[in-house]
């Protein structure tokens, strides 16, 4: 069975530095949350649902701590929630991989074209060749028709491209696309006890230990300027 899915990325909230002892705390989850952008693609992709009474899931990848965020899209309506267990952050390649292997079937895939950490905005494009989907990146106003959906999406020096989608597609939105929707109380209450369906992540993030230094610029090698004087060697410097 098709559906469409929109994957979520849940970032922490950013650790306090106490002012004392500058010891660092662990970010509170409670401040953790998605970007402006996902919430962007979750819209899209409830109102795609409705349109093509279609199912609607709603995927990210982390640890326990970011179910809250899959709460919120099945309070807004989606009817499914995934969360691929992984205790340690992957990589935007790895983040992909893990992700094509739940949504091999989804006929339309909604991302946010940034998220709240680095904002790469790298994994829709992972995740589109992993699955051999076209790739619809960077969209500034989406049109679903009964057929097809047509796009703009944002180029370099202030251009635009239109495009037309039919299905197996990756869309990543910007935030201004669409704002979601305002959960009901009911809907809120209810999705709290709405069981997400955890997957248990293909891949073991590596730990890799690596040395930092300041940066240091390679070494140039620059022409002496010529004169026999001070004033002279100034004229050839300045060409005068």
């Amino acid at each position: 069975m098709t559906f469409i899915a929109v994957c979520l990325k849940w970032v922490p909230g950013r650790p306090e530095v106490d002012a004392l002892s500058g010891e660092i705390r662990s970010p509170n989850a409670r401040f953790g949350g998605v970007s402006a952008a996902d919430q962007a693609a979750l819209e899209i992709a409830l109102q795609l649902g409705t349109q093509r009474s279609m199912n609607v899931t709603a995927i990210l990848v982390g640890d326990a701590r970011s179910e809250p965020a899959l709460h919120d899209a099945l309070a807004t309506g989606a009817q499914r929630a995934i969360r691929i267990n992984t205790a340690t952050p992957l990589s935007s390649a790895e983040t992909a991989r893990v992700l094509a292997v739940a949504l091999g079937d989804a006929s339309f895939i909604l991302c946010g074209d940034y998220s709240f950490d680095r904002g790469s905005g790298s994994v829709p494009a992972y995740l589109a060749a992993e699955l051999g989907f076209i790739q619809a990146l960077g969209v500034v106003s989406l049109t679903p028709r009964p057929h097809d959906i047509l796009l703009t999406r944002r180029l370099d020096g202030g251009r635009r491209e239109h495009l037309q989608v039919v299905d197996r597609v990756v869309i990543s939105v910007e935030g201004s696309v669409a704002r979601l929707r305002r959960a009901g109380l009911a809907s809120t209450l209810a999705a709290r006890t709405t069981g997400v369906q955890v997957i248990a992540s293909p891949i073991t993030a590596r730990r890799e230990v690596s040395v930092t230094k300041p940066f240091r610029p390679r070494p140039r090698t620059l022409v002496r300027p010529q004169g026999a004087t001070a004033r002279e060697r100034l004229n050839s410097i300045t060409n005068v």
